[in-house]
């Protein structure tokens, strides 16, 4: 049950952060929709402002590897973002995610890990 609360968390944050409304749900949107496009907008923002190795980042390329592992089935795709996530979470390994920018995560970052690799092993099927 973790991973779908995470899950849920994770989407839930992303309205917050960025003011989306319910019609911005990944799961009511077309893949044609422009979910991805303010994903990808997002990334950047937080690549830019807050580094390639923030955990932020990690948490939306966690969203867009759901997004194409449940909405578009291009399971490609999810992996690649999840292995970035993966990536991104194992550079900030510790007890808990605290940074001087204020933002802490619900979760340590070992059970994001253990999520995204249950991601990755979901993608396989």
């Amino acid at each position: 049950q973790a991973p779908n609360q995470y899950r849920t968390g994770l989407l839930d944050d992303l309205q917050q952060t960025t003011n989306y409304t319910t019609s911005h749900n990944p799961q009511t949107m077309n893949a044609s929709g422009d979910y991805m496009q303010k994903q990808e907008h997002l990334l950047e923002e937080y690549k830019h402002n807050l580094g390639d190795f923030h955990p932020q980042v990690a948490d939306v390329l966690t969203s867009i590897g759901l997004y194409h592992h449940h909405i578009t089935g291009s399971q490609e795709t999810a992996l690649q973002n999840y292995r970035l996530a993966l990536e991104v979470y194992q550079h900030n390994h510790d007890d808990r995610m605290e940074y001087n920018d204020g933002y802490k995560s619900e979760y340590t970052t070992d059970v994001k890990m253990g999520i995204t690799l249950t991601d990755i092993g979901n993608a396989y099927e």
